[in-house]
């Protein structure tokens, strides 16, 4: 293989180019970042925008493309690909509804029988307010399409859970046209989070190790996660097992049972307690700080565990894991997880990229002139390989107090263990 392409622009990309980068002469990344360009060939085309992106892999002679964010596995550019005979990791737009649509999600779950949170769902406001009067809080407002992490509210007040539902069902603020026409209330789960991630053929599957991640700013505000690591103390690769046996196989197997094999990188999240564990929300793509923290851990070749996938037996290529521990933290730029200030300077890169067992990952960046500014609300992840998850921690915030811009934003705590979510 000669030529690969990963679409999206974001740390999860960045970390993926970072591990393929070995497997292929040529990478080439759309629309990458500022990061990206320093291991391949960033290209000016939106995520997507499905005519440009398999054109470019047509003429280009890509061999592979390798399908990073949620919006354009909802949009079917796997499909597309799949139709010109270009090779793509990823599921299909039918197969991704597993993530584009909660409401789809939770009916497949409790056809699979797989353990998830009650809920109901919403289209217009009126009926919205009777149903929140009437049930006990905490409650969980989310919306039913894709919403960049932002569509889901925690509200233990009415008048919370009320204007959340306003902004989602009235004001349709979420930035996206389709994000919040439907909407659930979902029972409040209580308990630690938990990341899952399986490698999936359409049949098969292969799990990778458990990562907690931190979805609030500063135990605040959701967020599209501010941080995570990787392993999670405590959880044996029997119980690894156990989680796929549980949550995993029903899924894969429910979702095939629809016309919709899934083949790409399924991604659970669980919620609860020891048995009382439930299932949040599935994604369709890898998670992104988790990937980053996965793709430090990584021994063996990434390329080949894809191409499994794609030809459809991941068990011919398992990822093999380093027994370090990874602590990744997100540097967010002023005014995320709203409208992000853009075009701040980056300060202090050149200084912890001399850092031992430290890798920058760069999400919303880009260059202008001789200067990486600011370029989105997630700026940059900084991630640190250590022999404890002690020595992690502490290394991740030297390395994060050597960087500066205007406003940056983050949380202090990642991978401090007694700091569950």
């Amino acid at each position: 293989m000669d030529r690969l392409l990963v679409v999206g622009g974001g740390g999860r990309e960045h970390a993926l180019g970072w591990q393929l980068r070995n497997d292929v002469p040529k990478l080439y990344f759309a629309p990458g970042n500022a990061g990206t360009e320093t291991i391949g060939e960033n290209v000016n085309i939106s995520q997507v925008d499905i005519p440009r992106l398999v054109d470019f892999a047509y003429q280009n002679k890509v061999d592979m493309v390798v399908v990073g964010p949620d919006d354009a596995l909802a949009v079917g550019l796997v499909d597309t690909l799949q139709e010109r005979g270009i090779p793509a990791f990823g599921p299909t737009k039918k197969a991704a509804s597993i993530e584009s649509s909660k409401n789809y999600s939770r009916a497949l779950m409790l056809e699979a029988k797989v353990p998830t949170a009650e809920y109901k769902s919403f289209t217009t406001y009126e009926e919205t307010l009777k149903y929140l009067a009437a049930i006990a809080l905490p409650c969980v407002v989310k919306a039913d399409d894709l919403s960049l992490g932002k569509g889901v509210f925690v509200c233990d007040r009415l008048t919370a859970a009320e204007s959340a539902v306003y902004n989602l069902l009235v004001k349709k603020n979420l930035g996206q046209a389709e994000a919040g026409k439907k909407i659930l209330i979902e029972s409040f789960v209580d308990g630690p989070e938990l990341s899952l991630h399986a490698l999936c053929d359409g049949q098969n599957y292969v799990m990778l190790p458990p990562v907690r991640d931190y979805k609030t700013l500063n135990g605040k505000i959701m967020t599209g996660s501010m941080g995570a690591f990787g392993p999670v103390p405590g959880i044996s690769d029997s119980e690894t097992t156990s989680y796929g046996e549980k949550f995993v196989a029903p899924l894969l197997k429910a979702s095939s049972d629809k016309d919709a094999p899934f083949h790409g990188l399924l991604f659970p999240v669980l919620k609860g307690f020891s048995e009382c564990e439930k299932m949040l929300e599935v994604n369709a793509c890898w998670g992104d700080p988790e990937t980053q923290v996965h793709m430090r851990r990584l021994k063996n070749s990434l390329l080949n565990s894809l191409v499994a996938c794609i030809d459809g037996d991941i068990r011919k290529a398992p990822p093999e894991w380093s027994d370090q521990y990874v602590v990744c933290g997100v540097i967010a730029a002023e005014g995320y997880p709203g409208i992000p200030v853009k075009d701040d300077v980056i300060e202090g890169l050149d200084d912890v990229d001399d850092l031992d067992g430290v890798v920058v990952f760069h999400a919303g960046t880009k260059r202008k002139g001789k200067d990486i500014v600011t370029n989105g609300g997630k700026v940059l992840s900084v991630t640190v390989a250590a022999d404890t998850l002690e020595e992690a921690h502490i290394k991740l915030y030297g390395a994060i107090d050597r960087i500066r811009f205007r406003g940056m934003q983050l949380r202090r705590d990642i991978g401090k263990v007694a700091v569950q979510y």
